[in-house]
């Protein structure tokens, strides 16, 4: 309650049906409410920036039906055999249960069977040891080998439990999609429980993505959606259509400094390249938990550009097709390969796709990869990771001014959902006319340590050919000295027009 965008709207739509509800950390912050002998977040000292800014904008909106009824709710509810609690029973308003460790000496804390408890937002069930001396066991509805399944009923032991049906998004979802909302139903007579999740369809944000889903940039390069434009890049005269281009390009990556494999990839499409199917270039990024992560992530990553680049070349027939939206199917089965093969492993992929078709530029970016467009002597990034609080002000959902004071407190709304590896993601789409002496950059995420008046720099002093080399070099050594262990890969492709 204290951090989401629609605090009075959900008070109003719990009101209108039979429920019963017990209060957590969120909805006492909101309340300012506190009790010396209850563990909970005291002053605002105690959040981050971040949280401190959605709870004094939270604070602002409450109204005093809202307010009442958040002060009405218990903070333990006892009902027949089961006790709700907003975090665990032994500190209702604020402990993550995440571990065997952290549940095992909250059962000594209820005496019902069963204790339903959420905060982390993950889907979880704690059997309580059958020894004083044994260890909890812990039940999850992902991974191949998990005994308990998404839609399936599931039995419940003998034994006391705690379970945690999930929740909606929340950093703590290291397995989860973020655009998910994860429930669970109990069945008291038959002692079942089946863990859901349904994708947020119907989100307001979501609809606020599909709205921006397409970008495009017009002939005096200035980035425009229906709704609202953004920055403004070098222009250009208009020229003929279906000018015959000459690309050429360079391309590498550097390792972070404790990396022995890349987690980034690129693909190029040079093999079908022509005038009438388009230059194709790709680089990727993957992140991945787990044992054999850096293997995970390399073989993600590559997977992932290359099917991109695959798909594209497959599906293009003839000069009339659409080639953005065959680039945005192409992401699309991307995404498909990468659920099907890494999703046991938590594995995401950022990547941004360049496809230079006749005369024009399509770019498809997803992640927290990105693109540069050099015209003019100008750099401009035309190709960026967008946040939710990045839509709602592209879409006009809030003003310039809060827009501009919100960025100075990054958190949840900043961080970016959308990657290939999640359900019903989405792929920011630009299209945008192309002249001779264009240059385009693709970069990972790693290559962000290099500012962008840096790459401005090299772009203006050093030849084409030499620039690649030089900006990755000046990216390793921001990484070396950062500690990070991320890698940097960047692609350079010129645009010239052919002579004669």
């Amino acid at each position: 309650m204290a951090f989401g965008p629609y605090p009075n709207d959900c008070v109003d739509l719990l009101l209108t049906l039979d429920h019963k509800c017990v209060a957590g950390d969120g909805d006492w912050i909101a309340l300012d409410k506190s009790d010396p002998n209850l563990l909970t977040v005291r002053n605002l000292n105690d959040l981050s920036e971040r949280r401190k800014y959605a709870l004094l904008l939270t604070r602002e909106v409450l109204t005093e039906k809202t307010r009442n009824y958040l002060d009405s709710l218990p903070t333990i509810l006892v009902e027949n055999d089961s006790t709700l609690v907003h975090a665990s029973p032994r500190h209702p308003l604020l402990e993550d249960v995440h571990f065997p460790a952290v549940a095992k000496p909250n059962f000594k804390h209820f005496r019902s069977k069963y204790c339903f408890n959420g905060h982390t937002n993950v889907p979880a069930i704690f059997q309580e040891p059958t020894t004083s001396n044994g260890e909890c066991e812990i039940l999850v509805p992902y991974g191949e080998n998990s005994s308990v399944k998404y839609g399936e009923p599931f039995p419940l032991s003998q034994r006391r439990l705690m379970i945690n049906p999930g929740g909606v998004g929340g950093s703590d979802c290291r397995y989860l999609a973020f655009d998910t909302s994860f429930y669970g139903i109990f069945d008291d007579e038959k002692h079942t429980f089946e863990f859901r999740k349904i994708p947020l369809k119907n989100n307001v944000f979501r609809n606020i993505q599909n709205r921006t889903k397409r970008t495009y940039l017009d002939k005096s390069g200035v980035v425009s959606t229906p709704e609202k434009s953004s920055a403004t890049f070098a222009t250009q005269p208009d020229k003929p259509e279906k000018t015959e281009l000459i690309i050429r390009y360079w391309a590498n990556t550097v390792v972070g400094s404790s990396c022995e494999n890349s987690a980034d990839s690129y693909a190029i499409g040079e093999q079908m390249w022509n005038n009438q199917s388009g230059y194709l270039f790709v680089v990727g990024d993957a992140r991945s938990m787990g044992a054999d992560k850096e293997l995970i992530e390399q073989q993600a990553s590559r997977l992932a550009t290359k099917t991109i680049c695959e798909n594209y070349y497959r599906e293009y027939s003839d000069s009339n097709a659409n080639p953005s939206a065959i680039l945005e199917r192409a992401f699309i089965q991307a995404n498909q390969e990468i659920i099907t093969q890494f999703s046991h492993h938590s594995t995401i992929v950022s990547t941004v796709a360049s496809l230079i078709y006749q005369d024009r530029l399509y770019l498809a970016q997803i992640g927290n990869c990105f693109a540069y467009l050099f015209r003019n002597k100008q750099l401009s990034e035309i190709a960026t990771p967008r946040s939710m609080f990045d839509i709602l002000y592209l879409t006009g959902g809030i003003t310039e001014q809060d827009y501009q004071e919100g960025k100075k407190f990054p958190g949840s709304m900043h961080r970016i959902h959308y990657f290939l590896g999640v359900p019903d993601t989405q792929v920011q789409l630009i299209d945008s006319p192309l002249y001779s002496g264009d240059c385009i950059l693709l970069c990972t995420n790693g290559f962000s340590r290099v500012e962008e008046k840096e790459v401005e720099q090299a772009l203006l002093t050093y030849p084409l050919s030499d620039v690649t080399e030089y900006l990755l070099g000046l990216s390793k050594k921001y990484l070396i000295e950062s500690g990070s262990s991320d890698d940097a890969t960047l692609i350079v492709i010129s645009v010239g027009e052919k002579s004669g």
